[in-house]
């Protein structure tokens, strides 16, 4: 039997989803002991489920760093077939650079171990420019990928799917439905379509029907890899400073959600949403700096805050989390010498009451913004891991607190940035199917 986990993102995304991903399925393809392969059937399979550009993850090829933003992050792994599922947006530009760069880095891509749902819609120029407004704003919710520009084209029935992007007849047809007017910026219908003419004959290769990939590959192992993180879900997440797709909903393959938590929350653009748990500001620029938080797409700083404890029970309870991972606590032993202890936020106080677990009055969209944490301190570490692989026995305290805060546990817990920097509580990869 197929064993299927989800990875989703428990905070407002920048969690370290990539790497999770890529420990996984490295892991899985130790296990895979076949001596020849079948390219038709390869026994693992990677699929981002939703996002597109606007999305960044870092996993590592040896010691060689690599961003990936649309490519699943099953990419630098044998026996991985890697799929872009239907409910993600597609930039052919952007995917085109992406696997040119990766390829120059020796990563080996073709459409034996990647694909393109033929029904995922495609971003194009005029969404990006649309979408500049709103990314030159100075707490901008926006990454300037225009995503929610192919979402509202896809809702309003004025998108392209990508197997009709690879059409340039069928392409310009949809593009004067859209623009009766003429295209924005003043090119003719053929030459903005012609213009895409390098990627379309470099991706067309890739297209795949997204149920046959389902069939054909992954008998062995299913990973979803989701993007951005709960708090940015459309619907589940701080309307209207989300995203426009779901990182809470991965596909039914899942047996398990795994979901990723750093031990702080970051956040890059809080202009539409609150940021409940945020830290002091000098603490939180002096940490910026050492931690190097900004957007691995934007480049854009990232807001800290404290582990919020009402934000993933409600990501927990919402999307029906089975286990936590933890990342970046190897971080949190740099308050130690600035003498700050870690903290926890276990509720919020607002309106002279008390909440520790999410209300019905905080999905309207103002009713956090005055929202202050009630913050329980922790005693700091030094050193996140000690000499014997161990971790600190004040980390190893401040994480026990959070389990039994949240009633989960932590499956894996990260110790630093590189893949083997681990640890596994529980083997993930022994848990048992429950499909089928």
């Amino acid at each position: 039997m197929v064993l299927g986990i989800a990875i989703t993102g428990g905070g407002v995304g920048d969690e370290g989803k990539g790497k999770v991903t890529d420990y996984l399925v490295h892991k899985a393809s130790t296990k895979i002991l076949h001596p020849c392969l079948d390219p038709e059937n390869l026994p693992i399979l990677v699929e981002r489920y939703q996002g597109g550009a606007n999305a960044g993850h870092t996993v590592y090829k040896d010691e060689e760093e690599l961003k990936l933003h649309s490519v699943p992050s099953g990419i630098v792994s044998p026996h991985t077939f890697n799929l872009m599922g239907e409910k993600m947006f597609i930039n052919p530009r952007k995917v085109y650079l992406e696997i040119q760069e990766l390829r120059e880095k020796k990563v080996q891509i073709s459409p034996y171990n990647l694909g393109i749902s033929a029904t995922a819609h495609v971003t194009l120029d005029y969404h990006l420019q649309e979408d500049q407004e709103a990314f030159r704003l100075a707490n901008h919710t926006s990454t300037g990928n225009g995503i929610k520009q192919t979402s509202a084209d896809k809702q309003n029935r004025t998108g392209i799917r990508f197997v009709e992007f690879l059409d340039h007849r069928l392409m310009v047809d949809c593009l004067k439905k859209k623009f009766p007017q003429g295209m924005p910026g003043g090119k003719s219908f053929e030459e903005f379509s012609h213009s895409y003419d390098k990627e379309r004959e470099t991706l067309a290769p890739y297209v795949v029907q997204q149920q046959e990939v389902r069939k054909k590959h992954g008998s062995h192992f299913w990973f979803g890899e989701g993007a951005q993180g709960f708090a940015l879900c459309v619907d589940s997440g701080f309307y209207p400073g989300t995203t426009s797709s779901n990182p809470a909903e991965p596909p039914r393959l899942a047996d398990y959600i795994f979901s990723v938590f750093k031990l702080y929350f970051s956040s890059v653009g809080i202009g539409d949403r609150p940021f409940i748990t945020q830290m002091d500001l000098s603490l939180e620029k002096i940490l910026r700096d050492k931690w190097k938080e900004r957007g691995a797409t934007t480049g854009k700083d990232r807001n800290l805050g404290w582990f919020d404890i009402p934000q993933a029970r409600y990501a927990i309870d919402a999307s029906l989390i089975d286990f936590l991972v933890g990342t970046c606590g190897d971080r949190l032993q740099d308050l130690h010498e600035l003498g700050i202890k870690p903290k926890i936020a276990v509720a919020y106080r607002l309106g002279g009451k008390t909440y520790e677990a999410w209300d019905i009055s905080f999905h309207k969209r103002n009713a956090l913004y005055e929202a202050k944490p009630i913050l329980e301190e922790h005693s700091s570490w030094d050193r996140f891991v000690l000499e014997d692989g161990s971790l600190h026995p004040n980390a190893e305290k401040f994480i026990r607190r959070i389990e039994e805060l949240l009633g989960k546990k932590f499956i894996l817990m990260s110790k630093g940035c590189r893949r083997d920097e681990i640890i596994e509580y529980q083997n993930p990869l022994a848990l048992p199917p429950r499909r089928g």
